[in-house]
């Protein structure tokens, strides 16, 4: 089994960035386009990033396959790691249900990390700078938990729990700064982590 797949389909703008920081963490990886997500291509790895884009444009390609296809991935223990719009389709795709406050702006957003054991945030305590580009304000539901949050309390970074398949979500970007590069590796390697 494969490791890494990164949706660079036709809404995906962001993923040439995602990959520019895998290969920077030296993480060998797949990129997938939107037939190869359609057609079940994701069977063959064990975590799929889905990275920022056009939101609307996703959730068009989602509604003709893609959302059962990626929900029976997770299901059947694959891991997801959306950033931004991969954040946004999470509830569409049924890994949240949780709610996506739409926000504009791009511009370098402080968080604050609320759960500082979290593997995913290994490495960073208390204020964080990360690159923000009209992500989601989350508002966690059910198993959702927050790992980082803005200043009005809403998740930038949250875990969805409840699925086999572990699911982190940013609203930033951490592939945009090296400073914060490292958490995609820490997402990445949380969400393969224990998957048979």
């Amino acid at each position: 089994m494969a490791g890494i797949a990164v949706f660079g389909g036709s809404c995906a703008a962001l993923a040439p960035e995602v990959c520019a920081a895998l290969d920077r963490l030296g993480l060998d990886y797949d990129v997938l386009g939107d037939l190869e997500l359609l057609k079940g291509g994701l069977e063959r790895y064990r975590v799929l990033v889905f990275p920022g884009g056009y939101t609307f444009e996703c959730l068009k390609l989602l509604r003709v396959g893609g959302s059962e296809r990626i929900r029976r991935f997770v299901e059947g223990g694959g891991g997801y790691v959306g950033i931004c719009a991969g954040a946004y389709v999470a509830p569409h795709i049924g890994l949240t249900r949780g709610r996506m406050i739409r926000m504009r702006g791009t511009y370098v957003e402080t968080i604050f990390v609320v759960d500082e054991r979290h593997p995913v945030v290994r490495g960073f305590r208390g204020e964080v700078r990360m690159h923000y580009q009209n992500g989601p304000h989350m508002v966690p539901s059910g198993g959702d938990h927050p790992i980082a949050l803005f200043r009005d309390d809403t998740a930038a970074i949250m875990e969805c729990r409840g699925m086999r398949g572990r699911v982190i979500l940013f609203s930033t970007h951490p592939e945009m700064l090296p400073e914060t590069t490292p958490m995609l590796r820490n997402a990445v390697e949380y969400c393969t982590a224990g998957i048979p």
